[in-house]
């Protein structure tokens, strides 16, 4: 055979390989590291899953292929049961807002669904903006799309979308906001959050609804990590060059490792030693008359204690108000409460409080 035979039929056969992955390019996946395999495991198990990651840490990568997997019914995905049997389906793709989805959530779906049947109906085409994909389950007869297993992506500019929706699955990409989330929680199953957490206005309630749940299940929560150096798919070659990319940058250790970072303004402390510092923390006792309120020490006899406050209206998505207990012998702070507390109930807290630690001084914030 001549060496231009030889050439073509290896042209064929690389076209024949492209053309069949493009075709099914979720039968190619296989997952970035053994703790995206890990995270996505506790899914399966029904539990909810928030997974912090770097930039480049593959989050999203996993996140849309879950998807994609749950809406086409398949039964596995690279060694995982995927949870949700039936089809058709309907699942959420909760993002920020409409541009934040294009370069993100939707584009790795497209990149997963390649050529395999599916369908878009768009909110603005010019701009990308897609608002249902529907795509055809594994064995589905039926042409119609109109049948087919649905996703939809829901954020700010349409959340009445998720008002007592009933979901089979729900992917938050990147922070979702609360409120939206809160709803879609409601009535899902199987949920995942991925996310770069870079600005505490963002992660600071993930930050607290998985609490203690760092690759711990707890009360139907848990939470994983993985770092840049967790994902296989990239060179050293690639890593030299994101850390270098990186130097400098306050919100290097999210990126690198997906650890919680303050971008909405530098923070003039020590961001390691903050950390070491809540290394260290240890909860405190809740408070009998009101658990919303910990302690760390009994009242003592003889010593002198003032009480803060920092009133709210007690509405939740609002400012939360806050209460310390401090003993001014020791210079120490001894108990807090930090929710949503409406002004009469955190006064009335506050009374009973000072009654029990020696009739402390109450110094309440009036504005």
């Amino acid at each position: 055979m001549s060496l231009s035979a030889d050439l073509q039929s290896l042209a064929l056969a690389l076209r024949a390989a492209q053309d069949a992955r493009r075709a099914d390019p979720l039968a190619g996946f296989g997952w970035p590291s053994e703790k995206h395999k890990r995270a996505f495991a506790y899914v399966v198990q029904g539990l909810e899953l928030h997974l912090r990651a770097a930039n480049y840490g593959a989050k999203t990568f996993s996140g849309a292929a879950f998807a994609v997997a749950c809406a086409r019914g398949v039964p596995t995905l690279d060694g995982i049961t995927v949870p949700v049997a039936k089809v058709p389906n309907v699942g959420a793709v909760v993002v920020r807002d409409y541009g934040q989805q294009v370069d993100s959530s939707q584009a790795a779906i497209m990149h997963w669904l390649g050529d395999y049947p599916h369908e878009v109906s768009w909110i603005n085409k010019g701009l990308g903006y897609a608002g249902t994909i529907r795509i055809k389950p594994e064995g589905w007869t039926n042409p119609d799309p109109d049948t087919w297993s649905r996703i939809v992506f829901v954020s700010q500019e349409n959340a009445d979308k998720a008002l007592g929706a009933r979901w089979d699955w729900a992917w938050g990409d990147e922070p979702p906001i609360e409120g939206i989330w809160r709803e879609v929680r409601k009535n899902c199953k199987h949920l995942w959050i991925t996310e770069t957490p870079l600005k505490r206005s963002e992660w600071e309630w993930l930050q607290t609804d998985f609490a203690g749940c760092l690759w711990t299940p707890k009360d139907g929560r848990v939470e994983a990590t993985a770092s840049l150096y967790d994902n296989r798919f990239l060179s050293s070659d690639d890593v030299a060059r994101l850390e270098a990319r990186y130097r400098g940058d306050k919100l290097i250790k999210a990126r690198l490792y997906g650890d919680y970072v303050d971008a909405d303004g530098e923070c003039p402390f020590d961001y390691d030693a903050l950390n070491d510092m809540k290394g260290r923390c240890v909860k405190g006792t809740p408070w009998e008359h009101d658990r919303r309120l910990e302690l760390w020490r009994e009242p003592e006899r003889g010593k002198s204690y003032r009480i803060t406050m920092d009133p709210s209206s007690g509405i939740a998505g609002r400012d939360k108000a806050g209460l310390w207990l401090v003993c001014v012998d020791d210079r120490a702070g001894i108990g807090r409460m930090y929710d949503h507390v409406p002004v009469a109930s955190l006064g009335r807290a506050a009374l009973r409080l000072a009654r029990e630690y020696n009739d402390a001084e109450l110094v309440p914030e009036m504005n």
